[in-house]
């Protein structure tokens, strides 16, 4: 299922739901790299995904200032 190795997802609504939107949601609130993502379909079922990948700047201040606490 669209080239996918390892652990098998048959339901397309299994993947999304546990991987896709939780590592959505982690890297929106934990880096400073954010993602949304568009379902190809053909007829009903999604045949592929497009991932648009960006700098999530709102984070990025946040990160520096959590990144400096550490070293200090």
């Amino acid at each position: 299922m669209i080239g996918a190795k390892g652990k098998s997802y048959n339901v397309y609504a299994n993947l999304k739901n546990k991987v896709i939107l939780q590592a959505q949601k982690e890297l929106n609130e934990k880096t400073d790299i954010k993602f949304t993502f568009e379902e190809i379909k053909t007829g009903r079922k999604v045949t592929s995904i497009k991932f648009y990948i960006v700098c999530n700047k709102n984070n990025k201040d946040e990160m520096a200032v959590t990144l400096e606490d550490v070293y200090e």
